[in-house]
């Protein structure tokens, strides 16, 4: 039994339409370069898109081994951002760096972690407005 006529026809101008949609988001979903934050354009890896480091904070790293890296986020493949940190200095329950708008699209999260004595501890993040914050422990 034939279906019929289907409402909607997809024409060459719907596909195009449709590809640059799809190209958009996979540029905003696709894994993206890292974002090193320091103060620009004094610290290492910086770019002007760099968030600088608050309340004491500094780079605990010099980025030139794995085991070494400066503090820094990206956009990953699947979504979501992931954010490596390393610092010293501040304190808990102080702003570490703010995350640009469009980083951060969900509530106050806190994530376990490891300080670099092997201790464990722990970083929050929490939107803001413009963006979120992301604090040095649980606040």
């Amino acid at each position: 039994m034939p279906l019929g006529r289907p409402l909607y026809e997809e024409t060459h101008d719907t596909r195009i339409a449709g590809a640059r949609r799809s190209i958009r988001e996979l540029k905003r979903r696709g894994a993206g370069r890292w974002i090193t934050v320091g103060t620009y354009p004094t610290d290492p890896d910086t770019t002007s898109d760099s968030p600088p480091l608050q309340s004491g904070f500094v780079n605990n790293g010099d980025g030139t081994s794995a085991a070494d890296q400066l503090t820094r986020f990206r956009w990953l493949l699947g979504g979501g951002v992931e954010i490596q940190i390393n610092v010293t200095g501040g304190g808990v329950g102080l702003i570490i760096f703010s995350l640009p708008a469009g980083y951060w699209d969900g509530g106050k999260q806190t994530f376990a972690a490891v300080d670099v004595s092997g201790n464990p501890t722990c970083y929050t993040i929490v939107p803001n407005g413009a963006g979120a914050d992301v604090y040095m422990g649980r606040v």
